[in-house]
């Protein structure tokens, strides 16, 4: 892992509360832990091997971790050698914790997650569950700042788990905290909001300040990415009170940000840069990256807002600087998005355009991971969902036969017959709550193999809606904005011209292959097979790229018969012979030939397109061959694709009784053959 990389991170873990040491009294703090220790061996009889001595170090290093990692570390080894000498096993297993906490907030996730795994790996933790919840919620923190979601999601709930069963009140609050906020940082506010009502419904006066601020700070952030702005300042003024007294300086900073951010949304630019300013002076006494990064973000919205476009785009570029540094995507868009905004409105098109294309660039690898992250969040719950149905039921069939059990013991003085038929009604009722359970796990199933599909369809529509429409309109509506400016609109068109008609022909093709695409993937879609003159169909799909074979300067050779005739659905026939002309013309370099042909053997027509184009490669042709996936790379000319021409090629082909087959190697060109039923006049 890079050092960049656990900048970056390190942050992400802030946000949720690392529960090593609540169980400690919150009445003391760093400062008074020291002088105690200082008083402690100062005593005539003070020995180091003295769990009292221990248990101190060992608080000292709670109340440092968020600030002073190194002196967490020193104690852990310190607490580690003596708690071995007199083999003191709650000591060492509070140790290894502090050996994950150092590694987990300095970015090293596997690591963390070897020393809490070496204390769930020890059988005396059954003797500590409290130190049970903390390995399993720092896991749960490893994973998530290594985005394996599904996995910090598993053992936030295992932490939650054994926190109600032994009926900790205060873990129960902070866990419940910690799985409202790996949603929230998801984006997924309505779960997010579940659990920090369940924490907060948990309160009583019992309840640790420390705890009551992360789940106000938490609470705030939230509110003010769904802009419920009241409700959001009203937490973040009581997490800054309790952050202050309780002298929780990240918290602190991450308050003064996000009250900054809900005053930007409310248009109080200035009141928004006082708390920035604020934020700033905390930032200066701790190592916060990309909370700085955040910061200048948020203070180039204020100052841009204000029109002081000079100070803005200073703010901007040392945030960009920063997302850049350790390779956050969602900062870096951001960044570029806001220069896009800044450059256009001070009438640099060139800058502005660049912006907007390297913001759409990253904008879709964002989108695709989140798409990704949250198909897999959604597996994780329908599992975990599925497991509870699972328990319920068992449990509901081990309270059944506990029941007979003892009505068996009560009434077995009845005699064989009432015993028979307690047995009977036993096993009949197990075998009801099987079925259920064998009805519940189909459904689950039927569920999961829908969503494949579901996912797998979407994310053909997401690849080419994100990217090969909405890139292309969002650069066509830029473009027109800029070409039609006022003063220069008409030397703009001319210059924009040529593009914008290569963006408009692009969205064209792909819409028409999506619509019919989508037409192959409906329910009770038909064709209408009509006798077609095949060479004059192939004249009409040809004439469609005219343009693209008069820049690369391809020959087309066209020796199919006048008098051929086919059979076949015409519109599905155009859009066939389009897609695979076009791929030709795509994989095909300049001055070459396609050749066009046909011949009707054993009841089969067959039409041959061969290119003299760059080929295919053994390992690219079985993808084409045996793989549904949609596939495509760029032309020879970089001539952009969405892979999804020969899928429907494919389709449209088999609902016409027809099949393709393709021959190529690379560097001498390929081979498509199409063959259908021939016409009975022709055989």
């Amino acid at each position: 892992m890079t050092p960049n990389y656990k900048i970056a991170n390190r942050v992400l873990v802030l946000l949720f509360i690392a529960l090593s040491g609540f169980t400690y009294s919150q009445k003391r703090n760093a400062n008074q832990l020291k002088k105690e220790i200082k008083e402690l061996k100062n005593t005539s009889d003070f020995v180091p091997e003295d769990k009292h001595y221990i248990n101190l170090l060992l608080e000292l290093a709670y109340w440092l971790k968020y600030s002073q990692t190194d002196t967490v570390k020193f104690l852990a080894i310190k607490t580690l050698d003596l708690s071995e000498k007199i083999n003191y096993e709650k000591g060492k297993v509070q140790s290894f914790l502090n050996f994950g906490y150092y590694e987990l907030f300095n970015g090293n996730s596997d690591k963390a997650i070897y020393y809490y795994y070496k204390n769930l790996d020890n059988s005396v933790i059954s003797n500590y569950p409290s130190l049970a919840i903390e390995a399993y919620n720092g896991i749960a923190q490893a994973h998530y700042i290594k985005a394996e979601y599904p996995a910090a999601y598993t053992n936030f709930l295992k932490s939650l788990e054994i926190a109600e069963k032994i009926n900790d009140l205060e873990m129960v609050i902070q866990m419940n905290t910690n799985l409202g906020t790996m949603f929230s940082l998801l984006q997924d506010y309505d779960d997010a909001l579940i659990y920090y009502t369940e924490a907060q419904a948990k309160f009583n006066s019992d309840t640790s300040k420390l705890t009551k601020v992360f789940l106000y700070v938490n609470l705030g952030y939230l509110y003010s990415k769904t802009e419920e702005h009241e409700k959001a300042i009203d937490y973040l003024t009581q997490s800054v009170v309790i952050s202050e007294k309780q002298e929780a300086v990240k918290v602190l900073a991450f308050a003064y940000l996000t009250l900054g951010e809900v005053y930007n949304q409310t248009k109080e630019y200035k009141k928004a840069i006082l708390y920035f300013d604020k934020a700033n002076s905390v930032h200066k006494t701790i190592n916060d990256k990309k909370g700085e990064a955040d910061l200048y973000y948020a203070t180039g919205m204020s100052h841009f807002n204000l029109n002081e476009l000079i100070i803005a785009e200073n703010y901007y570029t040392k945030s960009l600087e920063l997302y850049t540094s350790f390779s956050l995507k969602t900062g870096m868009e951001k960044c570029y998005k806001a220069l896009y905004h800044l450059n256009k409105k001070k009438g640099f098109a060139t800058e502005s355009l660049h912006n907007l294309e390297l913001a759409q660039k990253i904008s879709y690898s964002v989108e695709k991971e989140k798409k990704k992250r949250d198909i897999s969040m959604l597996k994780t719950k329908i599992s975990f969902e599925k497991s509870r149905a699972e328990i319920t039921v068992q449990n509901q069939i081990k309270v059944a036969n506990q029941k007979k059990y003892v009505q068996w013991i009560t009434t077995g003085l009845l005699g064989t017959i009432v015993l028979t038929f307690l047995i009977f009604h036993m096993n009949r009722t197990k075998r009801k709550l099987n079925k259920e359970l064998t009805l519940q796990t189909m459904v689950l199933s039927n569920k999961q193999e829908e969503l494949n599909i579901i996912n797998k369809n979407q994310d053909k529509l997401f690849s080419i809606v994100g990217h090969d429409l909405r890139g292309p309109i969002l650069s066509l509506k830029e473009l027109l904005g800029t070409a039609l400016e006022k003063d220069t609109e008409i030397q703009n068109f001319y210059t924009f011209g040529p593009k914008l008609k290569k963006d408009v022909d692009h969205i064209h093709f792909t819409l028409d292959n999506l619509l019919n695409w989508g037409l192959t993937q409906m329910k009770g879609d038909v064709t209408n097979p009509v006798s077609i003159a095949v060479k004059e169909a192939l004249l009409e799909s040809e004439s469609f790229f005219r343009e693209a074979l008069g820049k690369k300067n391809i020959t087309v050779k066209n020796h199919v018969p006048d008098n051929l005739t086919l059979t076949v659905d015409f519109n599905h026939f155009i859009v066939i012979f389009r897609n695979l002309l076009s791929n030709a013309i795509k994989f095909t370099p300049e001055n070459g030939k396609l050749f066009i042909d046909s011949y009707t053997e054993n009841n089969t027509t067959t039409i041959n397109i061969k290119d003299t184009g760059i080929g295919m490669s053994k390992e690219v042709m079985d993808k084409i061959n045996h793989n549904t996936e949609h596939y495509t790379t760029l032309g020879t000319n970089n001539e952009h694709g969405t892979g999804l021409g020969l899928i429907l090629c494919k389709a449209l082909i088999k609902k016409n009784k027809g099949h393709i087959s393709i021959k190529s190697k690379q560097e001498q060109g390929c081979l498509l053959s199409i063959h259908f039923v021939a016409d009975k006049t022709k055989t």
